[in-house]
């Protein structure tokens, strides 16, 4: 990832101009399911092409899609690990505790080991103050070793490509704590060009007092950047948010804030000399918008969610289309997805059926040849077909098949050299068959199929302008152009559509029909 590794964000709001944000350590921030926080992060990691990890650590919560992966928890005992999950544990400082922390971690390995010392402390020492000491250092421990014994985790973290999350809302705060810090810790000492995101930022990096994520998240913010792994900080608001990292992060997204103290901070945050925004503006953004800011940047964004393909992003970030009638032309993701697999795979069954078919077709041809057999004058009907070749009218058809089966056996009789393919197989059996495709509306192909049937085909087209109509007919705009152009070469392999070069047109024997 180079220095100056640019994403595209969105647009901007009015202009429709195209907006990109570095990659840097990052704050998003704005009201929770009011603002597109989940639906931002996710899009600029997809975009970015990077890395990333993300936690999931309450039920409910709007997460980030992709791949799970198992917790991962590296054993500490240092005295400033132990005081800093102590401290998160009690939600206050616990400095003048230091003295007997520092003496209950000395020789420990493993928290559990913290926990032998605490209780073999309390029972030997005669003084009142320290005795209540271990014993409270013992009761958290009590608390919290057998948790982490029944973690199901990972010897590493498996970074990978593209988003993983990492499900923890299972385990309670203490041991998500602990669990969050190891992740950053192995990333900031094993990766390099990994994204992490820190969920509810002011309750696992607070300003007021020491968490074991805060430790590790304040010295990644430090030094991370040198090898390219960012933090971005995901929280509803920054009052409660530690400084440090705040002041650590390069780039923020500001979205919708209605408490007055907190519009305030939000302003206060953003770029001096500049052209700051009113307190009304950033309270009455709209879901999807941002006030984006980095350097001496400052803008209003309509973020372009993943699912949403840019000439309709930026129609919403003009004003000329509404968010809520985009998202209602999609589909659910999941259900097109298993639709284009099923698909798909009946379609390979059928390319292989026809070209089998149409080797059939052709070895039939030169048979009928053989046999003297040869198709009726084209100027004669169907029903004239019949009578010409077995005299019999048209309803006769088992009349008709018999004659011709006669035909076909004398011709092999009186062919010395097929005489003995009537001895290895004295019964032949002819069978043409028209290959039926049947397509769905609901799916790209099927959408693809009723401009067939409807004459889209009738003059050349591309596939951009095909694909164009097809979204525009109700198919996902978020859909890859790819898909229609799949599903065009497809047609051509059908044998429904002739292909010159980049253009399509109808087969001109191809019939079509609407159920």
């Amino acid at each position: 990832m180079s220095a100056n590794h640019q994403v595209h964000l969105g647009f901007e709001v009015g202009t429709g101009v195209s907006v990109s944000l570095p990659i840097r350590h990052m704050v998003v921030t704005g009201q929770t399911q009011e603002s597109g926080k989940t639906t931002t992060l996710e899009a600029v990691i997809t975009r970015s092409g990077l890395p990333a990890i993300a936690f999931l650590t309450k039920r409910g919560e709007a997460s980030l899609s992709g791949r799970k992966i198992l917790p991962y928890f590296r054993e500490r005992a240092d005295w400033q690990f132990v005081q800093s999950i102590i401290e998160s544990t009690f939600k206050q400082g616990q400095d003048f505790k230091q003295p007997w922390i520092m003496r209950v971690c000395e020789g420990a390995r493993s928290l559990a080991d913290v926990q032998r010392r605490a209780a073999k402390l309390e029972e030997e020492t005669r003084n009142a103050m320290s005795k209540d000491m271990y014993m409270v250092l013992g009761e958290y421990l009590r608390k919290v070793v057998p948790l982490i014994s029944s973690l199901p985790k990972s010897d590493h973290v498996d970074v990978g490509d593209g988003l993983a999350v990492m499900d923890l809302v299972r385990y309670p705060e203490e041991l998500q704590m602990l669990v969050i810090a190891s992740t950053l810790e192995w990333i900031h000492k094993n990766s390099n060009g990994v994204i992490t995101v820190i969920p509810e930022a002011w309750k696992y990096i607070p300003e007021s007092k020491k968490t074991p994520v805060k430790v590790v998240a304040e010295k990644l913010a430090r030094e991370g950047a040198g090898l390219k792994n960012y933090i971005w900080i995901d929280s509803q608001d920054i009052a409660g948010v530690a400084k440090l990292l705040l002041r650590s992060c390069a780039v923020w997204l500001i979205g919708v804030q209605r408490e007055a103290n907190e519009v305030k901070r939000a302003i206060s945050n953003m770029p001096e000399g500049m052209k700051r925004p009113k307190a009304g503006d950033v309270a009455t953004l709209e879901l999807g918008q941002f006030f984006c800011c980095h350097g001496r940047e400052l803008r209003k964004v309509y973020v372009q969610p993943v699912w949403m393909i840019p000439p309709l992003a930026q129609l919403v970030a003009q004003g000329r289309k509404r968010v809520e009638d985009v998202a209602r032309m999609q589909p659910a993701r999941e259900k097109e997805t298993e639709d284009d697999d099923m698909w798909k795979e009946k379609v390979d069954e059928l390319t292989e059926q026809v070209a089998a078919l149409q080797e059939e077709n052709k070895q039939l041809h030169v048979q009928l040849k053989r046999f003297n057999i040869t198709p009726p004058a084209p100027e004669k009907t169907g029903t004239d077909h019949i009578r010409a070749v077995t005299g019999k009218p048209f309803d006769d058809i088992e009349g008709f098949m018999a004659n011709i089966a006669a035909r076909v056996i004398e011709q092999i009789r009186k062919d010395p050299v097929l005489i003995r393919l009537a001895v290895e197989k004295p019964a032949v059996e002819i069978t043409v068959n028209r290959k039926v495709v049947t397509m769905d509306d609901s799916t790209i192909k099927g959408k693809i199929a009723k401009l067939l049937h409807e004459g889209w085909f009738a003059q050349e087209r591309n596939a951009a302008e095909t694909h164009a109509e097809v979204v525009r007919r109700g198919m996902a705009p978020k859909t890859p152009q790819v898909r229609s152009w799949e599903a065009l070469n497809e047609f051509c392999s059908l044998g429904l559509l002739y292909r010159n070069d980049k253009q399509y047109t109808a087969a001109p024997d191809v019939e079509t029909r609407i159920a």
